[in-house]
């Protein structure tokens, strides 16, 4: 299963399921960018927290770096 979750002041936003088709997959860009934009943002806008306060980071690794989900965040 691979799965998602932001933990924070404002409490846990989540889980998120990254799945196609209805089966779990591995990570990639565009799916990274597809979170963002209609899960994670509205779910930000939803408790007024202002996305230039945000830092995505995935298991402990450095800030996601692929150029796509860079240009989003």
């Amino acid at each position: 299963m691979t799965v998602g979750c932001a933990i924070g002041k404002v409490g846990v936003i989540g889980p998120y399921f990254f799945e196609e088709n209805g089966i779990t997959t591995t990570v990639h860009a565009a799916q990274y960018i597809d979170m963002i934009n209609n899960f994670l943002e509205p779910q930000l806008w939803s408790r007024r927290i202002n996305n230039q306060n945000v830092w995505f980071q995935q298991d402990g690794a450095i800030a996601h770096t692929a150029r796509a989900a860079m240009a989003v965040v």
